[in-house]
């Protein structure tokens, strides 16, 4: 396993990315983002992390791709679109070294929802997740990256240890930097689970590669 040699947890708090199902903004934030809400990490190591939201799209070549790449992702899933294979998700998260964190129930936007109805969303799912996969999520993406002072407490009864935004996005094969043309160390770049799947990560590879980094397991640099 890499070392780890993180230094602090790094938000940008000029704006947020707001991903909807096939296309994606910039959307400004209102004010500095809820307590350890994370789109990147500051660190000393050259590194980027991958994450892959959703599960609506499966496909046997994703195991593949990652395996080949040599990368280990971040798998935001959405507990409805798990059920309806989770052991298609438990064999990729298995046989690529990935883990499974909780991208909501049913994937609405959370933010403006009532505190109880943000629970049910986020403990709901981890519950759900963590009967599937063994293991009891401590990342939280929110749909769409939206999210309040709600969402942060009711994540943090929910066990939530981070809410994960992020950096830079491919979608398409194709990536959009919220800040700069290129990756920088500790950066958190979102994917989908997509028919573009194998071409977004070979994407990653080749971003990461020109800005000389290695893609690395989030999860061994937050906690």
């Amino acid at each position: 396993m890499m070392t780890k040699k993180w230094l602090a947890i790094v938000s940008l708090p000029l704006f947020a990315l707001a991903c909807g199902a096939e296309s994606f903004t910039v959307r400004p934030a209102a004010g500095p983002p809820p307590d350890r809400t994370v789109y990147g990490v500051r660190t000393t190591d050259r590194v980027a992390f991958l994450t892959i939201d959703d599960g609506v799209t499966r496909d046997p070549g994703m195991v593949k791709a990652l395996r080949d790449a040599k990368i280990k992702a971040t798998f935001f899933l959405t507990a409805q679109y798990v059920r309806a294979d989770p052991g298609f998700f438990a064999r990729l998260a298995r046989e690529t070294g990935s883990v499974v964190e909780n991208h909501t129930l049913t994937h609405p936007n959370l933010e403006g929802m009532p505190r109880d109805a943000q629970r049910h969303e986020i403990c709901g799912a981890s519950d759900d997740l963590a009967k599937d996969f063994g293991r009891r999520p401590t990342l939280l993406r929110p749909p769409y990256g939206a999210r309040d002072e709600a969402t942060a407490d009711a994540a943090a009864e929910c066990g939530i240890t981070h809410i994960v935004n992020w950096s830079a996005e491919i979608a398409g094969g194709r990536t959009t930097f919220a800040v700069g043309n290129r990756l920088k160390p500790g950066d958190i770049v979102l994917a989908h689970f997509r028919r573009t799947f194998a071409a977004d990560v070979a994407e990653f590879v080749r971003q990461a590669e020109r800005a000389d980094l290695k893609p690395a397991l989030l999860e061994d640099y937050l906690d």
